[in-house]
């Protein structure tokens, strides 16, 4: 009965372990690795998608970046509609266990928007691309002022760091007649934190 007992109790950690939906998430983010090297491009996006529906079981908080591989991946298989749209459901809806504070959600929208500029530039979209690089810093900049970090940001806010960021961006969108200009538009809305341009109104001054 000892013995019984000792092997039952085993068997019982044993599921438990497998049925673990954290380890079953990361061998699914592992195997989409896999099959997306394969070139297997239709089983990845599957297998991220089965990861995700594990990853709303548990308390675990993934990074943006974990649940940023769908468009991507989906871009890569010709699916831009579906990819862009994951963008925006993101953007609008988050996902699975995401810090919600109002300080941390800045940062994120950040990457995700610039992901966004990656997406639009590799579509050659370059025009398009510039106005999501400058929100993605303006979110950035945000983030840094809501968590009181302002001597990071004044740091970041300056001229001569900004060019950097955004002369890449520019020059992709045969644009650099433009990197004074949107430069000063960074500084400007930054030094009017705490009232943050919405992005139409960015779309709107770049083009």
């Amino acid at each position: 009965k000892l013995l019984e007992k000792f092997v039952g109790g085993v068997e019982l950690q044993n599921k438990m372990f497998t049925d673990n939906p954290d380890k079953i998430a990361n061998d699914l983010l592992k195997k989409a690795t896999q099959k997306k090297r394969a070139n297997e491009i239709d089983a990845a996006i599957l297998c991220l998608k089965k990861a995700y529906l594990e990853i709303a079981k548990t308390q675990v908080d993934y990074s943006v970046e974990v649940f940023l591989r769908l468009p991507l991946y989906l871009q890569a298989a010709k699916k831009n509609t579906e990819a862009w749209n994951e963008f925006e459901n993101l953007l609008q809806n988050g996902y699975p266990n995401q810090n919600i504070s109002e300080e941390t959600k800045p940062m994120i929208d950040a990457v995700i928007y610039d992901k966004m500029r990656l997406f639009l530039q590799r579509n050659n979209q370059f025009i398009e691309a510039v106005s999501y690089g400058v929100y993605s810093i303006l979110l950035r900049h945000y983030g840094l002022f809501l968590q009181k970090r302002f001597s990071e940001l004044s740091d970041l806010n300056k001229k001569v760091l900004i060019k950097e960021k955004i002369e890449p961006i520019l020059k992709k969108a045969a644009r650099l007649d433009l990197v004074d200009k949107v430069s000063d538009l960074i500084i400007n809305k930054t030094n009017s934190f705490p009232q943050m341009p919405n992005f139409n109104e960015i779309q709107n001054f770049i083009n």
